[in-house]
C-alpha cells in the first residue's frame, strides 16, 4: 500500500505544477534504509542522516546530492515530525507556500472520507543560495499513520531543477516502503524479502492478517510474526512439528516488555529438524494478567550459523518494529 501512496505522489507533483528536474544518463543503484528501498544514480553520493532506532546499521533517512553538488534528494518514511533533518530551520529560511489536500482511497480529493493527507511544501534559504520541495503524506484512517513519509529535493536555481528533472521523477517513483501492515499487526521486514501471509482472523481468506512469513530470496531464512485477532488465539502455524522437529531449549521468565503495560511472561523455544536441515528460534510473549489477546509470537528459522548471522539484526529489527493496532 505504501508503494501505491509514493507512486502517487509522481502524479500530483505533475498535476499540482511540483518543479520536476531532468537526469543524466548513469546507472542506478539500490538504497536500502532502515524501513524502505529507493533507487538513485550511481554517480550521486549516499549521506545517510537520521539513524535508526531499530537498527544498528541503517537509517531512517537519507540525502543523495548529485555529481555537481546543487541538487538533493531526500527520502524518508517517519513521520514529518519525527524528519528533524528537513524541517524548516526559521533563522535561516522561510515558507513560500504550503497546501494540504484530503484524499480516499481512488486518489480523488475528498475532505469528508479522508484516507490519505498530503501535504505540499516550499522553502526557501533567506539567502537565496536554495530552494526545497517537500511532499508529505500520512494515512489519515482512525488517527493513525499507516503509509507515511517524506519526499523532496533541494536545488540551489531553476537550471539545476531542470537539468535532473527526469532522475527526480525516477527517484520519487521507486520509493518503496518495507513495513508489513496485517489486521492487527505492522512490522518492518528485510529487503528482497518474500511475504507470505497465514492466519487470519474468523480463519476466513478475507479475515483480518493476524500472523505473517517473511523468506529470503534464497530461503534459508524465514520470518515470523503473529499477533491474535480472535479467533485464532494462537500461533498454529508456528508451534512445533513433532513428525520432522525436536525441541532442544525452552526458556520462561517474567520480564517487562515495550508491547503491554503490564508484566509478561516471555517464552524462548530453540527448534531443530530432525534432518539437521533448519533451526527455528520461537519467541513468545504474553501479558501475566491478561486476556488472550495479549500475546505476540516471533519465529527465526535459519539454515546454518552463516545464515543466522546475516539476518540475525533483522530478526531484532521485526521485533522492535511491531506495531499491534486492535490494543488502540
Amino acid at each position: 500500500m505504501a508503494s501505491r501512496v509514493f507512486s502517487l505522489l509522481l502524479l500530483l507533483c505533475m498535476l499540482w505544477g511540483l518543479p520536476v528536474i531532468a537526469g543524466e544518463k548513469s546507472d542506478w543503484q539500490v538504497y536500502h534504509a532502515a524501513s524502505f528501498d529507493v533507487s538513485y544514480p550511481s554517480n550521486f553520493t549516499v549521506k545517510p542522516s537520521l539513524k535508526s532506532i531499530l537498527s544498528t546499521s541503517r537509517y531512517d533517512s537519507v540525502f543523495f546530492v548529485s555529481p555537481d553538488g546543487k541538487v538533493k534528494f531526500y527520502a524518508t518514511t517517519n513521520t514529518a515530525d519525527k524528519a528533524p533533518d528537513i524541517t524548516i530551520k526559521p533563522a535561516a529560511e522561510i515558507m513560500v507556500s504550503t497546501r494540504t489536500e484530503k484524499q480516499d482511497a481512488t486518489g480523488e480529493q475528498d475532505e469528508e472520507y479522508e484516507l490519505y493527507r498530503y501535504t505540499w511544501q516550499t522553502i526557501r534559504a533567506n539567502n537565496g543560495n536554495y530552494t526545497r520541495s517537500l511532499v508529505i503524506v500520512s494515512d489519515a484512517r482512525d488517527g493513525r499513520k499507516y503509509d507515511q513519509g517524506v519526499i523532496g529535493i533541494q536545488y540551489a536555481d531553476n537550471a539545476s531543477y531542470q537539468k535532473y528533472r527526469d532522475a527526480y521523477m525516477r527517484f520519487k517513483d521507486s520509493l518503496t516502503s518495507r513495513i508489513y501492515y496485517g489486521g492487527s499487526l505492522s512490522v518492518i521486514y528485510p529487503a528482497g524479502f518474500t511475504i507470505r501471509p497465514s492466519l487470519r482472523s474468523g480463519n476466513t481468506r478475507d479475515g483480518a492478517v493476524v500472523s505473517v512469513f517473511f523468506t529470503s530470496p534464497d530461503n534459508t531464512v524465514e520470518l515470523y510474526a503473529f499477533s491474535p485477532w480472535p479467533p485464532p488465539e494462537n500461533a498454529t502455524d508456528c508451534q512445533l512439528l513433532p513428525k520432522t522437529e525436536v525441541l532442544i531449549s525452552s526458556t520462561t521468565k517474567e520480564e517487562r516488555t515495550s508491547y503491554f503495560p503490564e508484566p509478561c511472561t516471555v517464552t524462548r523455544h530453540t527448534i531443530q529438524a530432525k534432518d539437521g536441515s533448519y533451526t527455528r528460534l520461537v519467541l513468545e510473549i504474553r501479558e501475566k494478567d491478561g486476556s488472550a489477546l495479549d500475546q505476540v509470537t516471533f519465529g527465526f528459522k535459519y539454515h546454518d550459523q552463516q545464515t543466522y548471522a546475516r539476518c540475525a539484526e533483522d530478526y531484532q529489527v521485526l521485533q522492535k518494529s511491531l506495531t499491534l493496532y486492535h490494543w488502540d
